[in-house]
Order: structure tokens, then C-alpha cells, then sequence
């Protein structure tokens, strides 16, 4: 079980969930979790994958625009995804700005 404290967060993931995320999006879950440190990101609940429990979709910038899936496991958030933003994300993004 991966784990890291970011800001006011306790982030942790599954580290062979971790190892395939990295593999597929070239993205580490140490540095998807910054993502949490941006006062600009938007998070909205994943409706379509939250079945068995919420998981909540975050877009961000850490580096890049990036797109973060989480749930709450207490008071802890952890990790279920992580990757670039596509380009209608990046506008989601962006577009808060031009409000």
C-alpha cells in the first residue's frame, strides 16, 4: 500500500494498481496526488462508475492538465486512477477562467 501526505491529505492507492496505472499513462500516483494542491481543480462525482461506491473524477494541473479518480476510505482519499487530460477536459479546465 502506497501513501503520501499532500497539503491537508492523506493520499493512498494500491501498489500493483499503481504499478499498472504507471505502465499504461506514464503517471505515477506520487505525482497524480499533487493534483489535490491546486485550488483550481474541479471535482464532480463519476456517476457512471460509482456503483459500489462514489468515486469522484478530479481535473488538475500538476505539470499538465490531469484527470485523478478517487474515493473517500475514511478520512483518507485513495487513489483509483490517474492520466493526461483529453481535450475537452483541458477546456473544462481552462474554460473556468474565462467566467
Amino acid at each position: 500500500m502506497g501513501e503520501i501526505e499532500v497539503g491537508e491529505f492523506i493520499i493512498e492507492w494500491d501498489d500493483s494498481k499503481a504499478a499498472i496505472n504507471k505502465k499504461k499513462h506514464k503517471l505515477s500516483f506520487e505525482t497524480a496526488a499533487k493534483i489535490f494542491l491546486d485550488d483550481f481543480r474541479i471535482e464532480e462525482l463519476d456517476e457512471e462508475h460509482s456503483d459500489d461506491e462514489d468515486r469522484i473524477k478530479v481535473i488538475g494541473m500538476v505539470e499538465n492538465i490531469l484527470v485523478v479518480i478517487y474515493t473517500e476510505r475514511g478520512e483518507r482519499l485513495r487513489l483509483i486512477s490517474a492520466r493526461n487530460a483529453e481535450k475537452y477536459e483541458k477546456e473544462d479546465y481552462y474554460g473556468q477562467f474565462n467566467s
